[in-house]
């Protein structure tokens, strides 16, 4: 058995403008927390890092010069880990010791699991125990930091989204056991954590577009609704006959992002800057 105490896990939160639902969601949870916490800060324009580590001066704030992207923004921290444990926890969940505590043990008495997450829906809170299954959701994800590292962290090819199912599928590929402890819920207030911004949601559904396509042609299953030709139709269909404004803007972004990547387009430019952003 594996010690399972909180000094072996260490705490990683990728920020972007999550300032105000990190101090909501998480106040708790950092002030009580024994583990070493780190705080990716993604370069944000609302000073979210600087002002972070004024209020949090034991947390390890790591403030990037510019947006690299949630999945290599989190191989940033994991890399500097030396606990057998992370949680990589979304800004907008909030976090329960006592629950958490019950996970540690989980993994320290299966050392077959190399992820493990709570429900973080009430559709998946059907309190029937563990659950091995092939994907989780990535809003609260506890790693062995051995497989994590074994199977290569997050695709640092995709800048937003995907990240977890593609992670996901190579630890099923690699016969890496992930769990579900569906008598677990962690509350995850669901699309906070950078607060709404018509053009930041225009870009995000740009990536969505793109890194979906991404991650079914390079697994092999862009074939019928999710080959990007049939992508494009559907986002095409939906942006003229929606009645919204806002879902047009959605459907025209995803559309434009899955043109990019079928035009060999990369999620971000020569210079590492993101694409998408509305002009």
């Amino acid at each position: 058995m594996i010690d399972y105490s909180f000094d072996d896990l260490t705490v990683v939160i990728v920020s972007y403008n999550s300032y105000e639902v990190i101090t909501e969601c998480m106040e708790a949870f950092i002030t009580n927390a024994s583990s070493r916490i780190v705080i990716v800060d993604n370069a944000s324009p609302d000073q979210s890092g600087q002002r972070l580590q004024e209020r949090y001066p034991n947390v390890e704030v790591v403030q990037l010069e510019q947006n690299v992207g949630y999945g290599r923004a989190a191989n940033y921290a994991f890399a500097r880990a030396s606990t057998n444990f992370v949680l990589l926890l979304n800004p907008d969940v909030r976090p329960d010791l006592a629950a958490l505590e019950t996970m540690l043990a989980t993994m320290g008495n299966d050392s077959e699991i190399a992820l493990l997450a709570p429900a973080v829906t009430h559709r998946h809170y059907t309190q029937q125990g563990l659950i091995t299954t092939d994907y989780v959701c990535g809003a609260v994800m506890l790693f062995r930091l051995a497989e994590f590292r074994a199977v290569g962290g997050f695709d640092e090819n995709i800048f937003l989204f995907s990240e977890e199912s593609d992670l996901c599928l190579r630890l099923n590929k690699a016969n890496k056991k992930i769990v579900m402890d569906s008598n677990i819920l962690f509350h995850h207030l669901r699309n906070q954590s950078s607060g709404y911004n018509e053009t930041l949601e225009v870009f995000k559904a740009w990536h969505r577009g793109w890194s979906r396509s991404y991650y079914y042609n390079k697994h092999g299953l862009a074939k019928g609704q999710k080959n990007p030709v049939r992508l494009l139709i559907s986002y095409s269909l939906k942006l003229f006959f929606s009645p919204s404004h806002f879902k047009r803007l959605e459907y025209r972004a995803k559309l434009n992002g899955t043109l990019a990547f079928m035009r060999g387009l990369s999620a971000c430019d020569k210079a590492g800057k993101p694409r998408g952003w509305p002009v």
